[in-house]
């Protein structure tokens, strides 16, 4: 169906002829499943049952203003809908109500739309990113919860090292803490290194905290809003601390990753038996989200990717505490408008570093976020996106102008000599945008199409359809919701074959 703002144009190529003892079949494809789809840069949106051209986000700025291509996948993955949750989590676990997606399964998840309900959480396991390409509206009611894990807190044994919080959907993980037996660690990356210096937060020496995870930039010039703290990653306080990890400005998302690990602290062995500890551990670093889509998202649950705490000490344990994971990345395309509603959360937070004072672990820095679709900026009262983009402008999501394919698998007419006699195209044109439909046959279904188009022919019995859109208008695009063939042809059943 057509949305109310589009015009809906009929056009038909009449081919006019006369064949005889003649069989009138029709195939109609109105879009609505892929069955028929092979590949190609047109969406074949079996969403919403139309063909239209791809998107990108148009003139938004970063230095200098550009547009970015994204897309919105295939749906070969189906509808992520409650009935098919289990679908979607490793071994169709769905204890707890989380719904854990396997992200080296399923680097990209291709989905017709998506329904995360009240109540319930994705929580990724796997070591990539959580990217979601939707051809239909994204509806997020519950949690993305890509957030790292916390550090663990000192230990009152300096014998034993504690553990790092795990990074999630590519964030690093956290520095162990140190131990008598063993040094403490610095914190992972959580994607590539750019820029000057180290990148997850260095590990602290004897008494020390450990360095905060370097998410994101080297140095802001402004405070995050809305807390209007400022959000660079800080280095750990006592003799010997850590460093804090450092990173070049990816204000659009050029490369792939989530927030770098924080360092762990160092341990304590120079007081009485309720001071000496091990040191705090890391925080884990958040990870990334990454969610396009050709409809709207609307979210009025959470999508988090902070950064998870240091370890602490109990108030009197003298270890260095753990420092703080950095904050990840979200990134949300849609073709539609996004809406926030009241009491929903983007969130992409550093850990906070623990700790006493004289030993505390450095905080991890804020991620970073571009959320752009229809409108531009996403739609909110108050603001719930953290912390704000970093691209001077988000720049709006446009449809692609120029000229795209798509192409049709082999599709069986069980005729053996089908003539085409008329093809009817249901389309929406802007001035100068055009749909030409091309067809190919052959007598196996392995045929190499040779492309014609539609026009007066004898065909074979595997045929294989390609269109070519070519959109003029960024907002009202080309596009195509219905392929008619008639033809008239001797159906196989028809005939009998006998031995001579």
């Amino acid at each position: 169906m057509l949305s109310n703002w589009r015009v809906k144009a009929t056009h038909a190529i009449l081919l006019a002829l006369l064949s005889p003892c003649a069989l009138g079949v029709s195939l109609s494809e109105d879009f609505d499943t892929t069955a028929n789809f092979s590949f190609g840069e047109v969406v074949w949106n079996s969403a919403v049952g139309r063909l239209h051209p791809p998107l990108e986000v148009y003139q938004y700025t970063d230095g200098v203003t550009a547009n970015r291509t994204f897309t919105v996948g295939t749906g070969s993955d189906g509808a992520f809908v409650p009935s098919r949750y289990s679908n979607f989590s490793q071994s169709g676990n769905l204890s707890g109500n989380i719904i854990r997606v396997d992200t080296d399964a399923h680097p990209v998840l291709e989905v017709t739309e998506l329904d995360l309900i009240e109540g319930w959480t994705i929580q990724p396991v796997g070591s990539g990113i959580l990217a979601i390409r939707s051809l239909g509206d994204i509806l997020i009611k519950g949690t993305i919860n890509c957030s790292g894990e916390d550090g663990e807190d000192m230990g009152a044994d300096p014998n034993l090292a504690t553990i790092g919080g795990q990074g999630r959907c590519g964030g690093g993980a956290g520095g162990n803490g140190g131990a008598l037996t063993l040094a403490a660690g610095d914190g992972q990356d959580g994607g590539p290194v750019l820029g000057p210096g180290p990148s997850g937060g260095f590990a602290g020496a004897i008494g020390a905290g450990g360095g905060g995870g370097g998410s994101y930039a080297v140095v802001r010039t402004l405070a995050c809003s809305p807390s209007l703290i400022w959000c660079d990653s800080t280095d750990g306080n006592g003799a010997g601390a850590g460093s804090r990890g450092l990173l070049g400005e990816d204000n659009d998302f050029e490369y792939e990753g989530g927030g770098f690990g924080g360092g762990g602290g160092g341990y304590y062995n120079s007081g009485g038996a309720t001071q000496n500890s091990s040191g705090g551990a890391g925080g884990g670093g958040g990870g990334m989200i990454f969610l396009t889509t050709a409809g709207k998202i609307s979210i009025s649950g959470s999508v988090l990717a902070n950064g998870g705490d240091g370890g602490d000490s109990d108030g009197v344990q003298m270890g260095g505490g753990g420092a703080g994971g950095g904050g990840g990345s979200i990134a949300m395309f849609a073709g539609g408008v996004i809406t926030l509603a009241s009491g929903s959360s983007v969130r992409a937070a550093g850990g906070f570093g623990k700790g006493l004072v004289a030993s505390k672990g450095g905080d991890g820095a804020a991620g970073r976020t571009w959320l752009v679709g229809q409108t531009g900026y996403a739609d909110y009262d108050t603001v719930y996106e953290y912390p704000d983009p970093l691209v001077t402008d988000v720049g709006l999501v446009r449809y692609q102008l120029g000229a795209f394919t798509v192409t049709s698998g082999t599709i069986d007419l069980g005729n053996t000599q089908p003539v085409l006699s008329q093809v009817t195209v249901t389309s929406t044109l802007p001035v100068g945008g055009s749909a030409d439909v091309e067809i190919a046959s052959g007598r196996e279904a392995s045929f190499t199409p040779s492309w014609s188009l539609a026009g007066p022919m004898t065909l074979s019995r595997f045929v294989k359809f390609r269109v070519v859109l070519t959109n003029t208008h960024r907002t009202v695009p080309t596009s195509v919701d219905t392929i008619r063939f008639d033809y008239d042809g001797y159906e196989m059943e028809n005939f009998e074959f006998k031995s001579a």
